[in-house]
């Protein structure tokens, strides 16, 4: 049986994206430890050393493709930009520690999520 794969790109501000190749059974982590797969700046202002986890998880029918699901792991909770409400305007659903959202293809994730100025969070 073949194992399903995504390939997820993650870019924080105008930075080049870098690409993970992910399957199931594997996370990415995204926080200011050395040791995340995907490191956000040390000076970011709320990100948690361990902040976010993606991973993949089989779709609810049990039909298709697996899908990426974000996870908040950290203390200042993690964003998710959704499609939007019918006038087109983006909505942000916010994920607390332990709370998990499935993403949507071109997803945008806010870290952290509690800042003053959205302009201050980390695209990833």
């Amino acid at each position: 049986m073949s194992r399903d794969v995504k390939v997820i790109a993650i870019s924080a501000g105008p930075e080049r994206s870098q690409q993970y190749v992910l399957a199931r059974g594997e996370k990415i982590v995204v926080g200011k430890v050395a040791n995340s797969d995907f490191v956000v700046d040390s000076s970011a202002r709320g990100v948690s050393q361990r902040h976010a986890e993606l991973y993949l998880c089989p779709p609810e029918s049990g039909k298709g493709a697996d899908e990426v699901v974000l996870r908040d792991v950290s203390t200042n909770g993690t964003g998710v930009l959704a499609q939007g409400d019918p006038e087109g305007r983006p909505q942000c659903l916010p994920l607390r520690k332990g709370s998990a959202h499935t993403l949507q293809p071109r997803s945008q994730v806010l870290v952290p999520l509690n800042t003053k100025d959205w302009g201050e969070a980390e695209d990833v």
